[in-house]
């Protein structure tokens, strides 16, 4: 589950990464509660393959705890559209999103034009910079790969 961006131009369109949801992650020790750590927060559980992310209860340097208020938690309604991200902090336990980069960073700051999602909702760069900064804590780069 994830949200492909691109920086968009009159005449291009370039692909600058994907938002996907990486579980619980406690924003004050700025921790995933993932026991088997960053390079496992994206694995879907496999019978055959035994390699079910397995996740702390409480963030094991607070203690705090995720209550979920029996709802669809903001990560995963974000990415199936039924929410639009929030650019205020967060504090305690609750779900977050990565953002894997397919180009250095550095060049959505000096882009002209603005950013588009595979929905088509629009961002200008500050925008999409303060999403990433608030709900994207884990970030990975596969910069010149192809991926989607």
């Amino acid at each position: 589950m994830g949200t492909n961006f691109y920086l968009t131009t009159p005449t291009t369109r370039q692909h600058i990464g994907k938002r996907s949801v990486a579980g619980l992650y406690c924003w004050d020790c700025k921790k995933t509660l993932c026991i088997d750590g960053l390079n496992h927060i994206h694995e879907n559980w496999n019978p055959t393959k035994h390699n079910k992310p397995r996740w702390f209860q409480n963030c094991p340097d607070c203690g705090a705890t995720y209550n979920d208020n029996n709802e669809l938690p903001e990560a995963t309604a974000i990415e199936l559209g039924f929410s639009k991200p929030t650019l205020l902090p967060k504090s305690g336990v609750g779900t977050c999103s990565s953002f894997t980069w397919a180009i250095e960073p550095a060049q959505v700051l000096f882009h002209k034009g603005e950013i588009e999602d595979e929905y088509k909702d629009w961002y200008s760069i500050s925008e999409f910079l303060q999403m990433i900064e608030t709900q994207c804590p884990i970030q990975f780069e596969l910069i010149g790969e192809t991926f989607s």
